[in-house]
């Protein structure tokens, strides 16, 4: 049985072309999760290659044929790369009928049900795959035993059947698992090494769609290190040359982030990387200056300055901790490596309060020179605000397979409740402030800078732009 694990790419319509667009268009890191089922896969013995899709120039009903040759196809989808998935699985079956397709990932698992009932796919894997694709492909092997793989969504005589989830792999077997198989990765196009040091969040965030909420499972501080030791020969094959910590949040276990960093400085390992970090961990001043001598950027989900909203997402943070924390990345040199996220335009959000808001991060870039990554509210398939939506009858799980969803008019209508006219007037704010900080620095200001793009549905849409520009370039008619 020969079988391929195929990374499968976002896209969006470019030129009359599907190209790889957003993290894959830029290609930052291989896609982990493929990477590493790939591996336990080959460890089990079988026949296994790995296709990157992320490396295609485009994609086309074409593609099917680097598939022609397998037995088995295994997709792992997010909510994002869904429609290329979709894509993909149409492509595949009017190719060969026959072929066998498994759909795994954090779509899978969200919304497993609807992607059997809805597609030609023949398997479903819901969560975690290490555990339940081996035993999947021994059961495709042994044309038997379907209702021993945990997570398995598949029909049997017609009927849809949902087997009981896998246990979450623990941390003891974390550290078990294999390297990733980078043997496969195409040498030169990415730019950083993706590894994980733990699974899962502790947090509970109101956007988020991270799977396994407050099931935090950390690997060992030495196993992790073994990890890094072992994939240093791989640095030579991405431009960068460091790691990419895929963590929701590696600075969640203060003791092991300073083992990491002690066993890595006593062993010898060139352990330089990025990675995200919560705002109350970095007032740790002992944390943040061990750090520093491996951090090669830093993301720090601060979101938002307003305590209503932080109270709402569910964010443990305060407008003050905020300040602190870019002060004290300040202090040890690592304030022009950190980005610091906020999000605008949360569906309860005032333009009042959006404007409050902004001019507290401008201060906050200025002040300590720390770099701002500031971005409309785009409403998060699976998220906690989604499925509030989803009640409503605002959203519906069959919108998320048309490439372009997030760009679509419905999308940008049910992420903020702002109007059109304010959220333009408010991104024409933030752009003339970008250009202010890129070209006239005021004085006495550190190097900080904020990135930003207007909605992307309203720059696809001219005509809303233009009407706007009219309006709010015209001149101010006399009083009678």
């Amino acid at each position: 049985m020969r079988i391929a694990m195929a990374c499968v790419p976002i896209v969006e319509w470019y030129q009359e072309r599907l190209v790889p667009a957003y993290m894959d268009g830029y290609r930052n890191n291989p896609h982990l999760g493929p990477y590493l089922l790939a591996a336990v896969l080959e460890q089990a013995g079988f026949d296994l290659s790995l296709v990157d899709l992320t490396c295609a120039e485009f994609l086309d009903e074409s593609v099917a044929e680097r598939f022609a040759e397998f037995d088995v196809v295994l997709l792992s989808c997010n909510s994002t790369n869904w429609p290329t998935g979709r894509l993909l699985i149409d492509w595949l079956k009017q190719s060969c009928p026959a072929q066998v397709l498994v759909v795994g990932g954090i779509h899978a698992t969200l919304f497993g049900r609807e992607v059997i009932q809805t597609t030609p796919v023949d398997y479903v894997i819901a969560g975690e795959g290490e555990r339940s694709l081996p035993l999947l492909l021994d059961a495709l092997q042994q044309q038997g035993g379907y209702h021993k793989v945990p997570g398995l969504i598949w029909r049997q005589a017609g009927a849809l059947v949902a087997n009981p989830p896998a246990p979450l792999l623990s941390s003891r077997e974390l550290d078990a698992l294999p390297l990733p198989l980078y043997s496969a990765m195409p040498p030169g196009r990415f730019k950083t090494i993706a590894i994980e040091s733990s699974r899962g969040c502790q947090g509970n965030c109101l956007f988020c769609a991270i799977p396994f909420r407050k099931h935090w499972r950390p690997l060992s501080a030495g196993a992790f290190v073994d990890k890094v030791e072992a994939l240093q020969p791989f640095l030579d094959k991405v431009e960068m040359r460091h790691f990419s910590v895929v963590d929701d949040c590696f600075t969640i276990d203060r003791q092991r982030a300073l083992d990491i960093v002690e066993l890595t400085r006593r062993r010898g390992v060139n352990f330089q990387a990025t990675y995200d970090a919560r705002i109350r961990d970095f007032l740790d001043e002992e944390l943040v200056e061990h750090l520093s001598s491996c951090s090669r950027g830093v993301l720090v989900g601060a979101e938002s300055f307003l305590p209503r909203t932080l109270k709402r997402i569910g964010k443990p943070v305060t407008p003050d901790e905020i300040v602190r924390c870019a002060r004290i990345l300040d202090r040890y040199g690592l304030a022009e490596d950190t980005i610091f996220s906020f999000i605008i335009g949360f569906p309860w959000e005032t333009k009042r309060e959006v404007q409050e808001n902004f001019s507290r991060i401008v201060d906050l870039a200025l002040t300590f020179g720390v770099r701002i990554f500031l971005q409309w509210h785009t409403l998060t398939p699976g998220s906690a605000l989604w499925h509030r939506l989803l009640r409503q009858g605002k959203v519906a799980v069959a919108d998320l397979d048309t490439v372009g969803f997030l760009l679509g008019e419905k999308w940008f209508y049910v992420s903020s409740s702002l109007s059109v006219e304010d959220r333009l007037d408010i991104s024409d704010m933030v752009t003339s402030v970008q250009k202010v900080m890129a070209f006239t620095k005021p004085y006495g200001s550190k190097r900080g800078e904020i990135s930003f793009i207007i909605p992307p549905y309203l720059l696809n849409n001219k005509q809303l732009t233009e009407k706007w520009r009219e309006s709010y370039f015209a001149p101010e008619q006399p009083q009678a």
